[in-house]
């Protein structure tokens, strides 16, 4: 869950924005991704929820990795795949170079209302933090 929610933050916060611009119908790309990544959201903020001792919890997780395993091949096929073509090769550098920063300091858990450009980069800078303080007590707790 946790590296979900660091990439996802990460893409939202750079990779669509740059495809929005970059491709031919780059609008249209990146909101299906956001819509589907939103979906995804909400199955694993629901898996959390219920921890792996919960009712459903199962049938929860398959779900999200079906949801998951859709979305990054359509990712890849209709995003990635054109970004390549499309973005040069060192702007496609530095868009490596954010991600990984992003995913530095991200948050360490899925945000319902974190969906976008905007709110990723206004919100992790706060979020990461206080989501890694707390799985750090979380894990210094043992629970």
């Amino acid at each position: 869950m946790r590296l979900l929610a660091v990439h996802e933050a990460a893409e939202e916060a750079h990779v669509h924005p740059v495809a929005r611009r970059a491709l031919r119908h780059g609008r249209e790309v990146a909101a299906r991704r956001r819509h589907e990544e939103k979906a995804a959201k909400e199955l694993l903020i629901s898996l959390w929820r219920t921890g792996p001792d919960g009712p459903g919890y199962l049938r929860r997780l398959n779900e999200a990795r079906r949801v998951i395993t859709r979305h990054a091949a359509r990712e890849e096929r209709e995003e990635f795949m054109v970004l390549r073509q499309a973005v040069s090769a060192p702007r496609l550098r530095m868009l490596g170079a954010e991600v990984k920063l992003t995913q530095a300091y991200a948050p360490t858990r899925p945000h319902r209302w974190v969906n976008n450009e905007a709110a990723n980069k206004l919100a992790a800078p706060v979020l990461g933090p206080v989501d890694r303080a707390l799985d750090a007590v979380r894990h210094r707790g043992g629970t």
